[in-house]
Parts: structure tokens; C-alpha cells; sequence
């Protein structure tokens, strides 16, 4: 079964905090700094939402390709997360900061948070 896009949140900041998690680190930081340069729209920003979505439905809502595009708290929650990518080992390890449980409601092929 899929995990949730909070676990996959979880998962990648457990990673980072690990020793030798510098690299994972790294790669998570090169990934959103060039999804927020390129835009919410560039194939760069597909690539690091890919890190946090295990089925289609996870990436469309982390893509602005579903139901919710328009629903502002929902983005909001996105923003954070690529926003917290840029924070390395040196400040946070968490992902997932301040991003809502409700990122992962109502996605058909994701399983209930």
C-alpha cells in the first residue's frame, strides 16, 4: 500500500537526520531550489514533488493538476513543502513543517492520513 504524502515527508526528513544523510540533503535542496526557480509548472517542480508522492493522484495534487488547484490552503501546504526543502541539515530536517494533514484528504488513488 502507497504511503501518505505526510509519510513521505517523514520518511525524507528521518533520512536527512541520520548520519550521512548529507547527501539526501543535498539532493532534496538542489530539487526545490530549482522547482521554485523554474516555476510550478516546470518539469523541475514535478521532480522534486515526485519525492513525496507514491501514486498519480499524490502528484496532481502536488502539481496543481487536481480538484483542489484553486483551493488556497491546499497550495499553501505545497509552498511549505518545497519551501522546506531548501533548509538543509545546518537548520531543519523537517519537510514537513507546517504543512497540514489535510494534503493527503481525498485523493482517489492515495490511501485516508
Amino acid at each position: 500500500m502507497p504511503k501518505t504524502i505526510m509519510q513521505k515527508l517523514n520518511d525524507v526528513a528521518a533520512i536527512i537526520s541520520q548520519p550521512g544523510g548529507q547527501a539526501t540533503a543535498k539532493n532534496v535542496q538542489n530539487k526545490a531550489a530549482a522547482a521554485i526557480l523554474k516555476g510550478s509548472k516546470s518539469p523541475e517542480w514535478d521532480a522534486y514533488m515526485s519525492l513525496f508522492a507514491e501514486t498519480t493522484g499524490q502528484l496532481n495534487r502536488l502539481t496543481f493538476k487536481d480538484s483542489t488547484k484553486d483551493d488556497f490552503y491546499m497550495n499553501r501546504n505545497v509552498a511549505y513543502i518545497v519551501a522546506n526543502g531548501l533548509c538543509g541539515t545546518r537548520t531543519t530536517t523537517n519537510t514537513g513543517a507546517n504543512v497540514d494533514p489535510v494534503i493527503d484528504e481525498n485523493i482517489p488513488d492515495a490511501p485516508a492520513h
